[in-house]
């Protein structure tokens, strides 16, 4: 059965850009502490690579509200579960193209802000790995929506 329209917006309050910015910042965080425990914490200022991992999370500060609203539109609950999924899942795949592009353009940013070498953005091809991450967080952030 769909949420009556009553109840859908009283659900979608949405918590504003303040908490989206600690909650990503926190998420980022914690991947990165968790890379730095198994791989060995980076030699000198470890702040650039701190700052390299948020750059694959705060797009989804954008994306977001996007997101939300998808979902309050193809909700994943009733009959259409199957239809909506769908329908998510292909809305997923450019939001997820755009965040590796836009995480990108936040690291060289970052690059050159520090004063470190970078290489040439391409916004294609890219990584199997990153896309995995970024439908990750793609399916996160509906799942919070839900």
């Amino acid at each position: 059965m769909d949420r009556p329209p009553q109840l859908q917006k009283k659900l979608m309050r949405y918590s504003g850009f303040g908490i989206l910015f600690v909650a990503w910042t926190l998420l980022g965080g914690l991947a990165w502490a968790r890379h730095s425990l198994i791989s060995g914490v980076p030699q000198g200022n470890p702040l650039p690579d701190l700052l390299g991992f948020l750059t694959c999370y705060y797009p989804w500060l954008l994306f977001t509200p996007l997101v939300f609203r998808l979902e309050g539109k193809y909700p994943l609950d009733g009959r259409s579960r199957p239809k909506h999924l769908l329908i998510l899942g292909l809305a997923g795949l450019p939001l997820s193209y755009l965040a590796i592009g836009l995480g990108g353009t936040l690291s060289v940013g970052i690059q050159h802000i520090l004063r470190q070498p970078y290489g040439p953005n391409p916004w294609w091809p890219i990584s199997v790995p990153e896309l995995a991450l970024e439908q990750a967080l793609y399916w996160l952030t509906v799942g919070g929506a839900s």
